[in-house]
């Protein structure tokens, strides 16, 4: 017995010998491990540090553990590339819903404007009546977490209707402003308040009265709410208002341009 107990202490004696030879080798940063299939079932991965054939294969596996598998037990041996040193890449982040999407970037747009003239611009028999405009816009759009942020330029143009006045009289205005806007985000909604100010362009041609224009600083102050449609596109509904800042020559007089605007439009992020 007691020459058994010593035959048991010095075979522990001796694999703690060999796995302290192979001490160096550390199986987690090896590039390719061994995978090793035996005949009952087991499957060992790790390194093979030294094999003798047709008897035995000594494999180290993480922690420093060596195991010796007889010949006559393994079952097939391959390579395979070391999954902590080649962890699957972490999934993309979903892209978020609603006015999450695109948080920087240009902006185009393009908005059809109902104008309804107001002060000088409202003047009875010889005023204009509600008219048609078209608007062009670009610019840049940064938002955070719960704000929105825009600037950039735009250009409107307003054919004004003139009552009482033959066909080929015509009062148009041509503003080119730059504006920026600001806004709080929400998940579908986001409304906004913006200002936008620059020259202003006019002429106009009227019967008896005679042809001409001018140019004036002008301003236009804006509050309204953006819908995100889709991926990308917004649609805007708003309204303007346009306060008298500089008169023009129109007619044999001056006038001050005034008017509101209800505004619909739309714009593609890119």
């Amino acid at each position: 017995m007691r020459a058994f107990a010593a035959a048991l202490g010095l075979l522990a004696f001796e694999a703690v010998a060999v796995a302290e030879d192979f001490a160096e080798i550390d199986v987690d940063r090896a590039e390719l491990l061994d995978v090793v299939a035996t005949t009952d079932g087991s499957i060992w991965k790790g390194v093979i540090v030294e094999q003798t054939p047709g008897v035995s294969y000594k494999i180290l596996l993480s922690g420093g553990t060596l195991r010796v598998l007889k010949a006559e037990e393994v079952v097939s041996i391959k390579k395979e590339r070391n999954p902590k040193l080649h962890a699957a890449a972490p999934a993309p982040a979903p892209v978020p819903e609603g006015p999450g999407r695109a948080p920087t970037g240009l902006v185009l747009g393009a908005g059809l404007t109902l104008a309804i003239p107001a002060g000088e611009l409202n003047n009875g028999d010889n005023g204009s009546s509600v008219s048609p405009g078209v608007s062009l816009r670009g610019g840049y759009r940064y938002r955070s977490e719960n704000l929105s942020a825009q600037f950039g330029g735009l250009a409107k143009l307003i054919y004004w209707n003139v009552p009482g006045s033959p066909d080929r009289a015509y009062l148009y205005t041509v503003e080119a402003f730059a504006f920026v806007r600001a806004g709080l985000r929400g998940k579908t909604f986001e409304p906004f308040v913006e200002l936008a100010l620059g020259p202003e362009i006019t002429g106009y041609d009227l019967t008896g009265l005679g042809e001409g224009g001018g140019v004036a600083f002008a301003a236009t102050i804006t509050a309204g709410v953006a819908l995100i449609a889709t991926r990308g596109i917004d649609v805007e509904l708003s309204l303007a208002y346009h306060p008298p800042l500089s008169r023009i020559p129109y007619a044999r007089d001056e006038l001050k341009i005034t008017y509101y605007g209800l505004q619909l439009a739309g714009s593609f992020h890119l």
